[in-house]
């Protein structure tokens, strides 16, 4: 075994990293490509972002996230669109080169996901070998290939995920830094903020990390500072989009208005009584949910008042609910939890009738990507016990993403930020584990004493 690694060694040397890294990465590009041209995904899905983005590009601002004429909207928030209504402005909306050119637009966040979670564990001294291999598996393996070119292209999530990797490299490089400038600190608190409107989940973990960072590297008095500054950021972000949408909706929301929705999904009696969880989810998503065209959904938000007050009927129903139901409610939380971590088969499989058996395909992706997310999230925890101590800014991009979704509904989009961060700790996990047992290079130690080097 110490052969071989010598000689992946010497192969690596004499090619290069860079080299390699950018082979790997052009080739997650083409791989996404040529998936969506093979399997016709050039077809946009009709969803809501891709509504708004239509109504955006044809001058109706904020609106028809439901249905044509279904009025101003605040289900995604302000900068969740934007980016497809610049295509749709620019190439036309229902065009194929809208399709394709946001297709590209999605590889390319997913691809530079890749790289910038690859120079994270650069950064923390995760060996050269070890990082290569992650880096060919995530690029490499079509596991997410449908995901990244379906769901990823007409939703926020890939642009998000490649935006909190990149503040986790910003981060990771001012803690090794002899000391943290307050310019570095100004920066990451405006992003924070920025990613907190764009995608919440992603923004809580940018703001864990930020956390982190200031717990270890600054005097407490920054602390204040630098959270008064995210705070003051966000309220200035969202002012407009808030006044905005107590002209228009009634309601001084400063984000999304599509909670209850969600919550509603996710804690109902179906949950607990339904012959599968797909069942649960499916049926009640298309009994409440007002873009499923078939259901009473879009009935029911007229008849409550708009969408404001139909969340927050939604809510306070299913805080009703879960009053009532305190077992069941922490049942359903504890399985979302593991859902998150530990997708089911029919997370590939959801628009599949529920008379469809399991794919073969997609109960091989469940045991794949389950095994890997225990496999790194055990890595995290094993190597922050050893003091590791860099590791510790992989706890909020791995932990507080998923707290949105225990009290709601995980989707495969939803772990997506914290996908290649396992995958990445599970390799770190493995390579420890070969150096310790099989004589590889040994994953040199991040201890306290080398947390500024």
């Amino acid at each position: 075994m110490t052969r071989l690694a010598l000689r992946i060694g010497g192969w690596i040397e004499r090619v290069g990293e860079g080299r390699i890294a950018a082979c790997l990465l052009v080739l997650a590009f083409l791989l996404r490509m040529a998936g969506a041209a093979h399997y016709g995904h050039f077809q946009l899905q009709p969803v809501e972002n891709r509504a708004i983005a239509e109504a955006l590009a044809n001058n109706r601002g904020y609106a028809d996230a439901f249905r044509p004429g279904s009025g101003p909207t605040a289900h995604t928030g302000p900068l969740a669109p934007l980016i497809m209504a610049a295509v749709f402005t620019i190439f036309g909306t229902g065009t194929l080169i809208s399709a394709i050119v946001l297709t590209m637009l999605g590889a390319a966040a997913v691809t530079l996901s890749f790289y910038l979670v690859y120079r994270c564990f650069a950064v923390i001294g995760v060996p050269i070998t070890v990082r290569l291999l992650a880096l060919a598996f995530v690029t490499l393996v079509p596991f997410q290939l449908s995901l990244e070119t379906t769901d990823l292209v007409v939703w926020e999530v890939a642009y998000a995920t490649a935006f909190l990797a990149a503040m986790l490299l910003v981060i990771l490089k001012l803690d090794s830094a002899p000391s943290v400038s307050f310019p570095g600190l100004l920066g990451l608190a405006a992003a924070t903020a920025f990613l907190e409107l764009f995608s919440p989940a992603s923004g809580l973990a940018a703001a864990g990390a930020v956390g982190l960072l200031l717990l270890r590297r600054t005097p407490w008095p920054m602390w204040l500072l630098v959270g008064g500054l995210t705070l003051a950021f966000f309220l200035a972000m969202t002012t407009p989009w808030k006044l905005r949408n107590e002209k228009l909706l009634g309601a001084p929301i400063r984000t999304r208005s599509s909670f209850g929705l969600s919550f509603a999904i996710g804690f109902h009696d179906g949950q607990l009584t339904a012959p599968s969880q797909r069942e649960a989810n499916m049926g009640r998503l298309k009994l409440i949910h007002p873009h499923h065209a078939g259901g009473p959904g879009y009935r029911l938000m007229r008849e409550a008042g708009g969408e404001v007050a139909y969340n927050r009927k939604l809510v306070a129903e299913t805080k009703v609910w879960i009053a009532r139901h305190p077992i069941g409610a922490a049942r359903i939380a504890l399985r979302n939890l593991w859902n998150y971590y530990c997708p089911p088969t029919w997370f590939w499989d959801r628009w599949f009738s529920s008379a469809t058996p399991p794919r073969a395909v997609s109960i091989m992706r469940s045991i794949m990507v389950s095994m890997l997310s225990l496999l790194g999230l055990g890595s995290l925890a094993w190597l922050v016990w050893q003091r590791r101590w860099r590791f510790i800014y992989f706890i909020p991009p791995v932990a507080l993403p998923a707290l949105p979704y225990v009290i709601t509904f995980p989707l495969l989009r939803y772990r997506y930020p914290t996908s290649s961060i396992l995958i990445f700790l599970a390799f770190t996990g493995v390579g420890i584990l070969a150096a310790k047992w099989r004589g590889w290079p040994e994953l040199r130690p991040q201890r306290l004493s080398e947390q500024r080097a």
